[in-house]
């Protein structure tokens, strides 16, 4: 309520802009059969109670992967190997980012930690007689 003598501030509404519809980009990994397992792990995650900010980042990290994968022609979880994840792991070592600038350790470890979950997951599954990367070390 105004006090005796002030004026309200009137804010005038700005027109809104028209809602221009998104373009729809098609993913170039939707013929990866690895994004199904992918798929199944997330759900299998939510189920267990995980944060969807814990699923959003390790979907952003095995996506890397299965990008990774995808450019060396491998198409199936069975199709990895400790060597495969070793060149990973070298590869991820050697990155560079736009800036120049190397991956810091812990964002190596942030790519492959959920790896290591993932295929886990997959060898508990039965999708995998055994899992490649339980060797690994981060």
């Amino acid at each position: 309520m105004p006090r005796k003598g002030q004026k309200l501030k009137t804010r005038q509404r700005r027109p809104t802009k028209p809602q221009v519809p998104r373009r729809q980009v098609a993913d170039p990994l939707a013929h990866h059969p690895m994004l199904a397992y992918m798929a199944a792990h997330f759900e299998y995650l939510r189920v267990k109670g995980y944060s969807e900010y814990t699923v959003k980042a390790r979907h952003s990290s095995l996506r890397r992967f299965i990008t990774w994968c995808d450019e060396r022609g491998l198409m199936q979880p069975a199709d990895v190997t400790k060597p495969v994840l070793e060149r990973y792991q070298r590869y991820l070592f050697y990155y560079r980012k736009a800036d120049g600038q190397p991956l810091t350790h812990s964002s190596q470890v942030g790519c492959l930690g959920p790896l290591k979950t993932w295929f886990k997951w997959l060898a508990r599954e039965n999708y995998l007689l055994f899992n490649p990367a339980s060797e690994i070390d981060l």
